[in-house]
């Protein structure tokens, strides 16, 4: 393959080569600076043709085997933020970032923030359209696309499907991505691109609330289940569902109670149920206070009062009548 690169009027940028120093320095300068590596320095080859358009630049890649990493170093030179949506179109790529990985297929999109490291490996002949906005343009902010870097968009999703035939039309077209008479069309892209992920946002929040609230019910139910033990506390509880401590505080925060006042509660009322029940009032009151784990009489007595607004022995007088 010979190396050659030119532009059109309409900015489109071309680089062919066979040279991994001249494929590197380009798509650091395409893009954000890469570390680039090839396991076959003598068969590489690799044609970029890039178009940039003023909400995004489009860029279709076809190589052979290779791999970009986007270290520590190269984030810390400065860059402004960026982000990437691939479209793969041939062969296979894995992507990680944010402790996850995607493995892609052809068809399958994905986006990932310049601003933090990751790691691309092709290894196969290969082809990708990769669409880079800043972080304004989808409208996402930083903390939030954390959530769906190296989130694999499989081809045949509703989300995928949605975005998936503009881009196969810009990458059949580049040149019509930063085209002046053809400008709607960078713009819908970025458009409908802010929409797929922000509506992939809003699903993914409401499987979490709903996960949340299934995963409450256990430990609610776990509770009820333990309550006379004297050994129920926020530990047991985490550790009975493979959590930690903060996690679980962290799932009833915005309940009305906290883990330690919802085990309270439940024991107060159950021992409401034993002071009022007809065929106990010959138990003494401290000793139903012990059946519920509470040993000492003083503190079961204010206890009881401040949820109940009166006294264990009241209530047990108001009962019989």
């Amino acid at each position: 393959m010979t190396n050659s690169s030119r532009s059109s009027d309409l900015q489109c940028r071309v680089l062919q080569t066979d040279l991994p120093s001249v494929w590197s320095k380009h798509i650091a300068s395409s893009f954000v600076p890469l570390e680039f590596s090839t396991t076959n320095r003598q068969t590489f080859s690799g044609r970029m043709q890039t178009v940039p358009a003023p909400r995004a630049s489009a860029t279709l890649i076809e190589a052979s085997h290779h791999s970009v990493t986007r270290s520590p170093d190269l984030i810390a030179q400065g860059e402004k933020s960026r982000y990437k949506i691939g479209l793969q179109l041939t062969g296979r790529a894995t992507l990680t970032q944010d402790g996850r990985q995607a493995h892609l297929r052809p068809g399958d999109l994905v986006i990932y923030d310049t601003s933090r490291p990751y790691s691309l490996e092709y290894p196969d002949e290969m082809a990708s359209l990769v669409l880079m906005v800043s972080p304004q343009s989808l409208g996402i902010g930083e903390e939030q696309v954390k959530d769906l870097t190296a989130v694999r968009f499989p081809a045949d999703s509703t989300l995928a499907q949605l975005v998936s035939p503009l881009l196969q039309q810009i990458a059949a077209k580049p040149q019509l991505f930063g085209a002046a008479t053809q400008g709607r069309l960078a713009a819908n892209a970025v458009d409908l691109l802010a929409t797929v992920f922000r509506t992939a946002l809003d699903l993914k929040a409401v499987v979490e609330a709903d996960e949340a609230q299934l995963l409450r019910s256990r430990v609610v139910r776990f509770i009820e289940l333990n309550i006379r033990n004297p050994q129920l506390n926020a530990k047991m509880i985490a550790d009975a569902h493979f959590m930690s401590v903060r996690s679980l505080y962290a799932l009833f925060e915005g309940s009305k109670q906290t883990v330690a006042q919802l085990i309270r509660t439940y024991r107060l009322e159950g021992a409401m149920r034993d002071l009022t029940d007809p065929a106990k009032t010959s138990v003494p009151i401290a000793t139903i206070a012990a059946a519920w784990v509470f040993l000492d009489a003083a503190n079961f007595s204010r206890a009881f009062k401040a949820h109940f607004g009166l006294t264990p022995g009241r209530a047990r007088a108001l009962a019989a009548g």
